[in-house]
């Protein structure tokens, strides 16, 4: 028997591109029967975004592993009998549609859950249902620049920025797991299913933490603060001997003395770092910001990067800034099964991020699918022949 959480549970992934693919590629890691309902011959639409692999999309490979495929063009009929059908087998349903496409399409969880009523209906969409703004189109930059993410990063006078990592839609994957989650549970109870709607809008804002508390509480907009942090002092990137940069974070008194500490084991001509007394509190040091930034930068210009990290890691938050590439390969991530090879039937081997959600269970991945991959074997499993099976291809419903 399989000990990975979600084994048994079947998953019916309709949706493209990042959020809702890596929200159902998260289930499949748990062990979730995912059954990708994608386009005929296109497939969804992340199968056409470079760089490829052999002619396949590495967006794809990294957000669609540990599922099944098959096609349906749920505008025809026939196809549409089938995925109530597949419905009548499943416990979720996964979707990220504009709002008003289920209701069009006759997908919506009112009508799956005059099918199935214990199912759970889990929609991801930018603005979230019932808001004015709820068909227009939403990416996970806009994202960003709505929520007040782009106000805030970078320095004072330069543009907004983006974060380059997809932050909106990383986090609605794991709002949906945690959604799907907790109604799993409650229908072990009721049998009854629930519709979660999760909106990208909604968490980024819960993304800003402190920053949106602050100004809730304040009223005040809150300032760029680079590498730095409005409060805590000294928290910064610092250019190294080397030229490389370490990320240092300070945010207790006592984790201050520390760097002091390696400080002046490394550099013996900073002593008396810890007598000067414009930094000799949590206050004294946010009174003198510019001072404490200026005269670390000239100490940790003075030894190479990882000298310092060796020195100082073990006591204090430091890190390298990592490239992409150095990020990859820290050992931690190696320790911990976090960079899988894979190897795929047309794109051939590679590798890809593996699964952060540690429990014990066993890591089990299996490429992506290929467009309808699938298609006989659950068709087959719905009580349709090999006749029927050709003659749905033919007709172009699958």
């Amino acid at each position: 028997m399989s000990n990975r959480p979600y084994a048994g549970v079947r998953v019916l992934d309709l949706t493209q591109v990042l959020a809702g693919p890596y929200a159902g590629q998260l289930l499949g890691d748990l062990g979730a029967d995912v059954i990708k309902v994608e386009q005929p011959v296109i497939g969804e639409s992340a199968h056409k975004f470079p760089p490829y692999l052999n002619g396949e999309s590495a967006y794809f490979l990294g957000f669609n592993r540990n599922k099944k495929s098959v096609t349906l063009n749920l505008k025809d009929p026939k196809a549409l009998e089938i995925f109530y059908k597949l419905v009548e087998t499943a416990d979720v349903v996964l979707e990220n549609y504009r709002p008003s496409v289920p209701p069009r399409l006759k997908i919506d969880y009112e009508t799956l859950k005059a099918i199935n009523p214990g199912i759970i209906y889990c929609s991801i969409s930018g603005y979230g249902h019932g808001t004015t703004n709820q068909n227009k189109p939403a990416m996970d930059t806009v994202m960003q620049a709505l929520s007040g993410a782009m106000s805030v990063i970078g320095e004072e006078g330069c543009p907004p920025y983006t974060m380059a990592f997809p932050v909106a839609d990383v986090a609605a994957a794991y709002a949906s797991l945690s959604g799907i989650g907790a109604a799993l549970y409650e229908r072990e109870k009721t049998g009854v299913g629930r519709w979660i709607d999760i909106s990208l809008l909604d968490l980024m804002v819960t993304l800003q933490a402190y920053i949106g508390q602050t100004y809730l509480v304040t009223g005040k907009q809150p300032a760029k603060v680079g590498n730095s942090h409005p409060t805590n002092v000294p928290v910064g990137a610092f250019k190294c001997a080397d030229g490389d940069y370490i990320q240092v974070q300070c945010i207790t008194q006592p984790l201050y003395e520390k760097l002091v500490a390696v400080i002046e084991r490394l550099v013996p001509e900073a002593k008396g770092l810890s007598e000067d007394p414009r930094f000799a509190s949590a206050a004294e040091r946010l009174a003198h910001k510019k001072e404490m930034m200026d005269l670390l930068a000239e100490i940790f210009a003075k030894k190479p990067s990882m000298d310092w990290v060796n020195e100082a890691s073990n006591e204090i938050a430091v890190a390298h800034v990592n490239d992409i590439g150095q990020a990859l390969n820290e050992s931690s991530l190696i320790e911990r099964h976090m960079i899988v090879d894979m190897e795929h039937p047309v794109a051939g081997k590679y590798k890809t991020i593996g699964n952060p959600l540690k429990m014990g269970q066993d890591e089990i991945y299996n490429c992506p699918p290929t467009i309808g991959q699938h298609n006989d074997e659950i068709l087959a499993s719905l009580g349709y022949s090999k006749e029927d099976i050709e003659a749905l291809r033919e007709s172009k419903t699958i």
